[in-house]
């Protein structure tokens, strides 16, 4: 794993040292919580090996809600920071119905 992920990992769980980070981040489960979700939602992912596409796939999948988009970026990191210009223009198109109070499609 890189270490900028490593690093946020330890930073995110408060955790005093890389091995507590490295525990807390094995109990890390998001099973049974996107059927939850009730708001439009855009999952952007990039095709990273740090976590596997299906788990974008199934999160995109148990989302009930009727307006989401799911954005695979191809060469993106975890988080697509290293391709802002691919998703940030996605994005701004996504949402400019919402912030118009427009119906979306």
């Amino acid at each position: 794993m890189p270490l900028i992920s490593r690093q946020a990992i330890q930073i995110r769980s408060h955790s005093p040292d890389m091995t507590a980070a490295q525990e807390r981040a094995k109990e890390l489960n998001l099973a049974d919580v996107a059927h939850r979700i009730d708001i439009p939602f855009m999952t952007i992912f990039g095709t990273d090996r740090l976590i596997p596409l299906q788990q974008a796939e199934r999160l995109h999948a148990e989302i009930p809600h009727p307006e989401k988009r799911l954005l695979l970026l191809q060469g993106g990191d975890h988080v697509c920071n290293n391709m802002p210009f691919a998703w940030r223009p996605q994005v701004a198109d996504w949402n400019r119905p919402r912030f118009r109070g427009e119906r979306a499609n």
